[in-house]
């Protein structure tokens, strides 16, 4: 068994937006913000079993019709969810996470690059021991 840190910082571009988020290892849940109004900081203690994990990052609650668009079909209102400085027992993994994160929404499948701006998913595969994976992810 494997225990360590996870942490994280969660921000909404426009507070109006109702963003819910969750954060889940394997399914189970480990963090959970009602709705994301003020940037927050997460420090999550979780303990995983030798082998392969899958760290998810879920965003909901966004209304179909809260992003406006012009009549040329240019955004003029939105909202994004950004979730950046994540850490794994202090070390940062932001750029294994942009490598290696995929964003799951409007039955599309995309990179993460630390901002998400329709309801979906954020899954990053992972193994335990973490050192191990962080070091062959390098």
């Amino acid at each position: 068994m494997e225990k360590f840190t996870l942490s994280f910082d969660v921000s909404n571009s426009d507070n109006s937006c109702p963003y819910h988020f969750e954060a889940l290892i394997d399914g189970k849940l480990i963090a959970a913000i009602h709705q994301v109004v003020d940037d927050q900081h997460l420090d999550c203690v979780v303990e995983v079993n030798e082998g392969d994990h899958e760290l998810t990052f879920v965003i909901a609650n966004k209304p179909e019709d809260f992003t406006k668009l012009d009549h040329a079909g240019n955004i003029t209102k939105d909202a994004l969810l950004t979730i950046d400085s994540i850490k794994i027992d202090d070390i940062e993994i932001d750029t294994i996470v942009h490598r290696l994160a995929t964003y799951h929404h409007s039955d599309t499948v995309d990179k993460f690059f630390g901002s998400a701006g329709c309801n979906g998913q954020i899954k990053l595969s992972f193994a335990s021991p973490f050192y191990l994976w962080l070091l062959e992810s390098m």
